[in-house]
């Protein structure tokens, strides 16, 4: 039991170290430039002569570090559009208190899906987490193949609406256990043998387990040689705890049985 769960921490850290070197390799600004020069112009010519800038996702990103006025174009690329919402000053008071309204209703009213979909996680990591990942790119990419027919564009706000529901759902039962994993190495708050959790048990193990997430928030921005900083690691950190609940409740049908 005690190689388990060596081996499930191992598997964990990696995943995080993973997981943070690709959020860092994709908060670098690129290199190419959205000028007239040859250095960043395309091989391609207009009919008119014109040569057309090079289009690169940092520069489709900068183009709206400011408040856009139409984000139609990025809506078509789904992970672009999350990264820029992501680089936007992040709000941590209010943040929390709306994740931990929504967790707490969930883990709350759906408590036995909740616990089926946590031992999931508990049982077969690496097979959630690939569940979790397979479901995203799914979801991703209809939702980009939507938004390349106007006609279809409904459909994709539907996509990316139960994209975002399911990443809810799943930070609130990634929470939940990691809250009730940290509490347990303490022997706090559990219940007892053969028992099920209380109502403030199932809280505070909420709590603690988006306490944990949200004090990443106070890790000062790093800056990079070029004057540019690594990108903040919150929404980066919250997006791999909602692909790995989303994995769980997908694996378990929503909680309704439990994996094998």
């Amino acid at each position: 039991m005690s190689a388990i769960r060596g081996a499930g921490a191992v598997g964990v850290i990696l995943a995080l170290a993973s997981f943070l070197l690709f959020s860092f390799v994709l908060s670098l600004p690129s290199s190419a430039q959205d000028s007239g020069q040859s250095s960043g112009q395309s091989s391609a010519i207009y009919p008119d002569g014109r040569v057309p800038p090079l289009a690169v996702p940092g520069n489709l990103v900068d183009r709206w570090t400011s408040p856009p006025t139409d984000l139609r174009e990025l809506k078509k690329r789904p992970l672009l559009y999350w990264r820029y919402h992501a680089m936007q000053p992040q709000k941590p008071i209010r943040n929390s208190i709306f994740v931990l309204f929504f967790c707490f209703a969930f883990n709350l009213i759906l408590k036995k899906r909740a616990a089926i979909a946590a031992e999931s996680i508990k049982r077969r990591f690496w097979k959630t987490l690939g569940a979790g990942v397979l479901c995203m790119f799914l979801f991703v990419t209809t939702t980009r193949l939507c938004y390349e027919v106007e006609l279809f564009e409904p459909l994709g706000n539907l996509s990316m609406a139960l994209l975002q529901l399911l990443c809810l759902f799943g930070l609130a039962v990634s929470t939940r256990l990691m809250g009730q994993s940290i509490l347990k190495k303490f022997n706090i708050c559990q219940p007892e043998a053969g028992k099920d959790p209380t109502v403030a048990q199932i809280l505070v193990w909420t709590f603690v387990g988006i306490a944990v997430i949200a004090s990443f928030s106070f890790i000062p921005r790093i800056p990079l040689p070029n004057g540019h900083f690594v990108a903040p690691l919150v929404p980066r950190i919250a997006l791999l705890f909602c692909t790995l609940g989303m994995g769980a409740l997908i694996r378990t049908k929503l909680g309704r049985k439990e994996a094998v």
